[in-house]
């Protein structure tokens, strides 16, 4: 499996809540998207007032 990031809009922000929770969520979204997608993936975090 081959995996291309596009690294253009990367920014810093801010995320309050559980270190390990939330990236439990971010892995588990991620790791359905994978199995579930035919081609492609996108994935966005809006940010307001610095906080993600």
């Amino acid at each position: 499996m081959h995996f291309v990031i596009d690294e253009r809009a990367i920014g810093a922000a801010r995320v309050n809540g559980d270190a390990d929770a939330l990236s439990r969520v971010v892995r588990n979204l991620l790791d359905d998207a994978v199995r579930h997608a035919a081609t492609r993936i996108g994935v966005r975090l809006g940010v307001r007032d610095r906080f993600a």
